[in-house]
């Protein structure tokens, strides 16, 4: 089955209200999609769609560059997806199944079996390490080339969300019982834990691997400092939820994106808001479809990317002081 290819549905000049977005394309025609990814330079999004498997997709000229599933045959159902922030390298998972994609050929590197149901993923630049967070109250940390585990992280609930460092050494878990855990993955051990009263539904790390952020499904985020451990900001709202985040390239500003639509933009610094835009309600989807799934910061300066559960990627203008 082929799908149309990827049209630009709007361009739009910036209107008065912050929630017109610059410009939208639709990945999905049919019931929105599970997962998506943004690599560090907005140049490309993975989607794993509800009904069409998984696709990649570059930005610039809205070209879909490959169909990706786990059998040869039939769509995969990706609840999990991760760009590497250099772009070269994706991991996707459906089930227990993980697998490493190479974005230059579009060829599978490998496919694992894990232990448990994989809920969230983070993969490093050189493809060698990724971060599975599993349903099985762990994570696990699994080296691509040797096709093995390298360690096994134990949390006292599902692992709903991690982050990995570029260079693949430093790795943070986040599970339904409140509980953040920032790890040496040289080494395995625990670097600093911390403790929140509700789950935790989204994880940043900075480039420079100086500020760690962690969203939750009820509640304020906060920012960290990783050198003492200590809070830097709260983000967001007592009666929130932020459901993805990522750091600008250089740690100054926080993106996060929120289950009802809303996409902002925070200064790491004292957690004060700068820029928010909610996004406009598309046909028959009802909220649900809003929900941000993946956030990134565009190349050119007060644009930013979101993706939305209906399949929508919209693009977002800073307003002028």
């Amino acid at each position: 089955m082929s799908l149309r290819p990827l049209s630009l549905l709007c361009l739009l000049l910036l209107a008065a209200c912050s929630d017109t977005p610059n410009a939208s394309w639709q990945l999905t025609e049919q019931a929105g999609v599970f997962s998506a990814s943004f690599d560090a330079q907005a140049e490309q999004v993975l989607v794993g769609s509800v009904r069409h498997g998984g696709s990649l997709w570059r930005l610039s000229d809205g070209r879909r560059l490959y169909d990706w599933n786990h059998q040869a045959e039939g769509l995969s159902v990706l609840g999990a997806t991760a760009l590497a922030a250099n772009g070269r390298f994706a991991a996707s998972g459906e089930g227990r199944q993980l697998t490493l994609w190479d974005c230059g050929t579009g060829q599978a590197l490998g496919s694992w079996l894990l232990d448990g149901t994989i809920q969230s993923l983070a993969v490093s630049d050189d493809g060698r390490r990724i971060l599975a967070g599993l349903r099985d109250h762990s994570a696990v940390l699994l080296d691509t080339r040797l096709g093995q585990p390298l360690a096994r992280i134990r949390h006292g609930s599902t692992v709903q969300t991690v982050a990995i460092s570029r260079d693949g050494r430093l790795g943070a878990t986040g599970a339904d019982d409140g509980v953040v855990q920032l790890w040496d993955l040289d080494s395995g051990q625990a670097r600093l834990t911390w403790r929140f009263t509700s789950g935790l539904s989204s994880l940043a790390l900075s480039d420079d691997q100086r500020l760690l952020f962690a969203g939750r499904y009820h509640g304020q985020g906060r920012i960290w400092q990783l050198s003492d451990g200590q809070p830097l900001a709260e983000i967001g709202h007592e009666r929130g939820s932020i459901s993805t985040a990522r750091f600008s390239p250089e740690g100054s500003q926080l993106l996060t994106g929120s289950p009802d639509g809303s996409t902002r933009l925070w200064a790491t610094q004292d957690g004060q808001r700068l820029q928010q835009w909610h996004a406009p309600r598309q046909g028959f989807y009802n909220n649900r479809g809003r929900a941000v799934l993946a956030v990134a910061f565009a190349p050119q300066p007060g644009r930013y990317f979101s993706a939305l559960a209906d399949g929508r990627v919209l693009l977002w203008q800073a307003a002028t002081p």
